[in-house]
């Protein structure tokens, strides 16, 4: 790191450090507790569940560069428990390491060993990993006809470069205790070319006892603009082969039509195939069309939602998150939403939907101010909600409504009214200061006031018409006599 003062003297500092979201720091405890029932034939039968279980988890930080891990699951059949460790070893490498026992009721005891790490750079990064297993062992929700692996090795590498691209290289062994062995070894390069371009080429090998298979796919992607992309793709499996070219437009900042395009062969099949897709105000519509060889299709789809929240009906888009309900009192068709995103528009009530809130986290309310009246003034643009998971809560914007105008006071002795003075509209509690030359900038104003002055322990009310308002131009008015106070 190199620090600059204001004399441009330079300060380099040199520090080596270690850090991954996998340690905890020192003392840091994460723990976790489960219980239930083991789910069964997922996707095949509809609410089959077997076992009951129990089961938790705790890892702890014992010092920054030791993470010491357990883990426990207990059913009727079976149980299981697991240690393990995470530490930072010298030239910047994680390791881990965990050891496991199981006991099945009807196989009895099994074990379970892992040992890797990682070894990080800049630039590149190489991963090994080794876990091996006796066949008795199970874990939670395992069938004791489906066997553990034997052995497994796993290893990949990759490198960076600005110049030259990104590589990476893999290798995968499995061995079953059924003596089939899979090897699988794998190669990627990727490249941007200039700014709006990028390459990348794959290739793969599955070796088996009894098959192999080899895979090659090439890919090529350019921005034509912002919201328009160009992608061609072509790929090798075995005695298939597969091209084919895609055209998308999406909706861009401020738009809500997206759309796409595909045609080339997929599949051993000539393929053509198109979409649209709009994101309105009160939901999505959908629509795409397909044609191949062997068939051709069309899909239409609509998706929205409707709330009812104090005594407002809103249609707006699905709702399947938290949402907000956002009011500026009286202000019609103002633009509100999250962040810099506008949303959605208030009613003829000065109320909005704003959907998909995130629970639990601070979500950035926000109004455009542009498309608020001159007259109109307001704290701030920016309200703070957070809501729980799949509900709603309430954000307010108070606006101060009325016109502003610039208000010359003079006392009974015809001398302006003296700078530091405070003046204030009858039945509001903002006050205003009388600058220079007896003027007072007031807001707030309706049509006929009763204005108020102080000076010195004493005050007086005067009565302020306003003229008719005349776009974009501040009213001025007076002088005024505050008739009763003296210097």
């Amino acid at each position: 790191m190199v620090v600059r003062d204001l004399l441009g003297r330079e300060t380099v500092i040199e520090q080596s450090f270690f850090t991954s979201s996998q340690l905890l720091a020192e003392n840091l405890n994460d723990w976790s507790l489960e219980a239930g029932s083991v789910r069964q034939d997922l996707g095949v039968s509809n609410a089959a569940y077997g076992p009951r279980f129990v089961s938790g988890s705790l890892r702890h930080g014992y010092n920054n560069a030791v993470t010491l891990e357990g883990r426990f699951e207990l059913a009727t059949e079976v149980s299981n428990l697991q240690f393990g460790a995470l530490m930072a070893l010298p030239f910047y490498t994680l390791g881990r390491a965990a050891i496991s026992s199981s006991n099945q009721q009807q196989l009895g005891d099994g074990h379970q060993w892992l040992l890797g790490f990682d070894l990080q750079r800049l630039r590149s990064n190489l991963s090994v990993e080794l876990q091996g297993s006796t066949e008795n062992y199970r874990q939670l929700g395992q069938s004791i006809t489906t066997e553990p692996i034997k052995l497994q090795a796993a290893g990949n590498w990759s490198f960076s470069s600005d110049i030259w691209g990104s590589i990476g290289l893999g290798y995968a062994q499995i061995t079953q205790f059924n003596s089939l062995n899979v090897t699988t070894m794998s190669a990627n390069y990727s490249k941007r070319i200039g700014r709006q371009a990028s390459v990348s080429f794959t290739a793969s090998r599955a070796d088996s006892d009894t098959t192999s298979v080899d895979v090659f796919a090439l890919s090529f992607v350019f921005q034509l603009s912002p919201d328009r992309v160009v992608s061609a793709y072509a790929s090798h499996r075995g005695n298939q082969t597969d091209m084919y070219a895609t055209l998308s437009g999406s909706p861009g900042r401020d738009g809500n039509m997206g759309w796409r395009t595909l045609a080339g062969q997929q599949q051993g099949n000539n393929r053509a195939e198109a979409g649209a897709y709009y994101m309105g105000r009160y939901g999505r519509l959908t629509g795409d069309v397909s044609n191949s060889t062997q068939q051709s299709a069309l899909r239409l789809g609509a998706s929205g939602g409707m709330v009812i929240a104090e005594r407002n009906l809103f249609f707006t888009r699905r709702v399947s998150n938290s949402f907000a309900l956002a009011e500026i009192k009286d202000y019609s068709d103002i633009g509100i939403g999250i962040g810099g995103n506008m949303l959605t528009r208030t009613n003829s009530k000065g109320v909005a939907l704003i959907p998909n809130l995130m629970p639990y986290q601070n979500n950035y309310i926000r109004l455009d101010p542009r498309e608020l009246p001159m007259s109109a003034e307001i704290d701030s643009i920016e309200q703070l909600a957070v809501p729980a998971y799949r509900s709603a809560v309430k954000v307010s914007f108070p606006v101060r409504s009325g016109r502003g105008a610039l208000i010359t006071i003079e006392f009974d002795d015809g001398e302006v009214a003296p700078a530091g003075a405070i003046a204030w509209i009858e039945g509001d509690d903002r006050e205003f200061y009388v600058a220079r030359r007896g003027q007072a900038f007031i807001t707030g104003l309706q049509p006929q006031n009763q204005v108020g002055l102080k000076w010195k322990d004493q005050s007086c009310t005067f009565e302020v018409m306003l003229p008719p308002e005349i776009v974009d131009e501040i009213a001025r008015i007076g002088p005024l006599t505050c008739t009763g106070v003296s210097r």
